[in-house]
């Protein structure tokens, strides 16, 4: 397991994101999976899940959206909604979907099949054409 560089400690101890802090913040993420790929010898699959996510449309939200373009990190268009359901999973054991099917459920089953669709892309794009080689 390689070792937390000292920017990287403070990424991970860093509050939530504000205007000051996003750029470093992402440019310290970025560094951080460069450097374990380094370490792994091998390039890492990755993609930003937004949570927490007020539900209603912001300047914050539009900016770290921005962010996220501007420094090229693929993110997942489905985000997960600050809920009562997200919360409550831990004290009940019942699972978002069963509990808020509509809106906790429905952000699941979209993130769910948005994984599934990367996946089936990357596989994709890793898998020899049919026919094997030179057919």
């Amino acid at each position: 397991m390689p070792l937390l560089k000292p920017n990287h400690r403070q990424i991970a101890a860093a509050k939530a994101i504000d205007g000051k802090r996003t750029r470093y913040m992402i440019e310290g993420v970025q560094g951080l999976i460069r450097d374990v790929a380094e370490d792994k010898g091998a390039p890492i699959a990755y993609q930003v899940l937004l949570t927490k996510m007020y539900p209603l449309r912001t300047r914050v939200t539009d900016f770290v959206y921005q962010e996220l373009v501007r420094h090229g990190l693929p993110f997942f268009r489905t985000v997960l909604v600050e809920r009562a359901a997200y919360r409550e999973m831990f004290l009940t054991g019942t699972p978002p979907s069963a509990s808020d099917a509509g809106g906790a459920g429905a952000e699941i089953g979209a993130l769910v099949a948005e994984i599934e669709a990367v996946l089936k892309e990357r596989d994709t794009k890793a898998s020899p054409p049919l026919g094997g080689a030179g057919g």
